[in-house]
């Protein structure tokens, strides 16, 4: 007679100790029903398990002393940017329990730390800041808009972080707070403008509405506002209905009547960045700017050509 598999082990990882209480034996959780995680964490196998989930095995196989940070952090906080393999968590002892597929960093004062989803986190600044020890300011910007986007943080308590506190990250981190803005709404968006801005171009608005005296018109996801040139990630072609598209179309129409071009960038483009930075660099010179070309500098190439 196959055991039912108690509800309370059925909605994410767990400890060999919790399921024991509720009834099921180790020799069980050796079965097919159950995968091991860590030692002695265990989920349901037929449970599909977020990014988020498996940071929380690892913190219940290492113990409550620790607190995801880094990419990890950042799983738990909602914000997606790869953890590269490895499980990040933080902890204050001296000598942290190593376990394979947990990357353990040892800090003295570990700051805030919250409780999300039964999960241990430090404070999302932090995490952010953690994670310039590792990855490219476009990362940090990508993941800093979205926290700001989830209402996590916002561009002012970042900057006062980073310009407090002293922790590993903080110099490239100050460099991220420069880029942050408010007005971001997604990712890809956040990839484009960055493209632009660390080649040197102007920084361009984020999601602002246009029209005329009688009416909005549209909303552009980046836009300069001195040429009239509007620049759209637009990831989903195969995916709108007809009258989807027509509004896109009629919305478009309306603001070339206006004066208005766009250079319109797909998910099939964000391969050539350059070709992306040149196209907007071009449109912007056939509508007067006369600025600086474009400056494709060590800090753009770590970011997009690695």
């Amino acid at each position: 007679m196959t055991t039912s598999i108690p509800a309370a082990l059925a909605c994410g990882p767990f400890t060999t100790a919790t399921a024991a209480e509720l009834g099921v034996s180790r020799k069980v959780l050796r079965g097919s029903r159950f995968v091991r995680l860590f030692p002695g964490v265990h989920a349901v196998a037929d449970l599909e398990l977020s990014g988020a989930d498996l940071v929380k095995a690892a913190q219940l196989a290492v113990g409550p002393h620790a607190a995801a940070s880094h990419e990890s952090g950042l799983l738990v906080w909602g914000v997606d940017i790869g953890t590269r393999g490895s499980v990040h968590l933080t902890t204050h002892r001296r000598s942290p329990t190593v376990v394979d597929g947990i990357t353990m960093h040892r800090c003295l004062v570990l700051g805030a730390v919250a409780d999300v989803g039964g999960c241990r986190v430090l404070c999302p600044e932090r995490c952010l800041v953690d994670a310039a020890t590792r990855r490219t300011v476009t990362d940090l910007v990508i993941a800093g808009d979205w926290l700001i986007r989830l209402g996590h943080m916002t561009y002012e308590s970042f900057f006062e972080f980073v310009h407090t506190f002293h922790f590993d990250g903080v110099v490239k981190s100050r460099r991220v707070a420069e880029h942050l803005v408010n007005g971001s709404e997604s990712p890809r968006e956040s990839l484009v403008r960055m493209m632009l801005v660390l080649a040197g171009l102007p920084a361009p608005a984020c999601n602002v509405s246009y029209g005329d005296e009688s009416q909005i018109f549209a909303r552009l996801d980046l836009s300069y506002v001195e040429w009239k040139v509007a620049v759209e990630y637009d990831g989903r072609q195969h995916g709108l209905d007809l009258a989807q598209r027509e509004r896109d179309i009629r919305r478009r129409e309306a603001m070339e009547r206006l004066g208005w071009t766009f250079v319109v960038v797909t998910a099939a483009q964000l391969g050539k960045p350059r070709a992306i930075v040149h196209r907007v660099h071009q449109t912007l010179r056939s509508r007067g700017y006369d600025g600086p070309a474009p400056d494709f500098r060590r800090e753009w190439q770590l970011s997009f050509e690695k």
